[in-house]
């Protein structure tokens, strides 16, 4: 694909609308945030019952401003309970007309297997 070039596709969500995926080549160079965390299986018990995440220091990617906020018991209001849950939070207050194409890619390494886990979305 050349640097103009676009593919769109389109896929239906289960109770929901239709949603429009769009992928462009050369437009963006890849970023990437790496979040180390020491001791995952201590971190459940060290947050606090109203903050039930750990989020990660602002970084900026694109000229937004992102942080990540990992669930370690996923979130239940996402129905997410037992489950790790990941999510890319933009900071920066959006207008209505405004698009932001992400792809979003979380390797979380397993020490104690050596192996990935990857998640795209």
């Amino acid at each position: 694909m050349g640097s103009s070039d676009h593919l769109q596709y389109t896929f239906k969500v289960e109770n929901s609308t239709e949603i429009i995926r769009s992928i462009r080549s050369g437009e963006q160079e890849p970023a990437h945030y790496k979040l180390d965390v020491d001791s995952f299986s201590l971190l459940p018990s060290s947050l606090l019952p109203a903050s039930p995440f750990l989020e990660s220091n602002e970084f900026n990617v694109g000229g937004f401003r992102w942080v990540i906020q990992i669930y370690p018991n996923g979130n239940k209001k996402d129905n997410g309970d037992g489950h790790i849950s990941i999510y890319l939070k933009l900071c920066d207050k959006l207008n209505s007309s405004s698009f932001i194409n992400v792809i979003f890619r979380a390797l979380l390494y397993d020490q104690g297997r050596d192996k990935y886990l990857i998640i795209q979305g």
